[in-house]
């Protein structure tokens, strides 16, 4: 009588189970790399347009601190603590650490860019060299990880006319300036608060 047969390493079956598990594995691994670093987002509001319209679908980019990827003119979307209430934001990155910011008493000058002040600017002193510092500790003051961070003294970063962007920090403004709340009002957001950067508007 003869002996039944004994599947061996080179089995046909086993070695197509094999690939089964191999390809469910690299399939899961790959679902999962996507849902780490890829997001949707809706859009509200229209403070990006015409470049982002309110309802659009925007696919974003995460965890890209790690690698400095964040760059001037890129869109991204951010989170900002407001009256101890968390928003998610959409802006466009104006302004990149060490760079400055230039004012007068009718506009923001940014890397060769001209952008209207938010209101709170006109809510300073009438004298402009009083107004400019006064806007810019506010900016610092609505900044408070940005400095924090460095242990860095507000004057450190100020001058009559100008202000510099803390490092690891970003100036953001909507590219409808005048339907956009950005950091013309809340000052700088530091690049831990940054969720990612938009790849994809459907």
């Amino acid at each position: 009588m003869k002996e039944g047969r004994k599947p061996n390493r080179f089995d046909p079956i086993q070695k197509e189970t094999s690939k089964i598990w191999v390809g469910s594995i690299v399939f899961v691994f790959f679902v999962m790399l996507i849902l780490v670093n890829f997001g949707f987002y809706k859009i509200k509001g229209n403070s990006m347009f015409d470049t982002i319209k309110h309802g659009d679908t925007v696919l974003i980019w995460k965890n890209l601190m790690y690698w400095n990827a964040f760059k001037k003119n890129e869109v991204v979307l951010f989170q900002k603590e407001i009256n101890d209430e968390v928003f998610i934001f959409i802006k466009r990155i104006t302004a990149v650490p060490s760079d400055s910011i230039k004012a007068d008493s009718n506009e923001l000058f940014i890397n060769g860019k001209v952008y209207p002040h938010d209101e709170i600017f006109h809510m300073m002193s009438d004298d402009l060299e009083s107004k400019n510092k006064e806007y810019f500790k506010y900016l610092m003051n609505q900044s408070s990880e940005c400095e924090e961070d460095k242990k860095l003294e507000t004057d450190t970063f100020l001058f009559r006319t100008n202000i510099k962007v803390p490092p690891e920090c970003y100036f953001f403004i909507g590219d409808n300036p005048y339907e956009s709340m950005d950091s013309r009002f809340f000052g700088f957001i530091h690049e831990n608060d940054i969720i990612g950067k938009v790849i994809v508007v459907f």
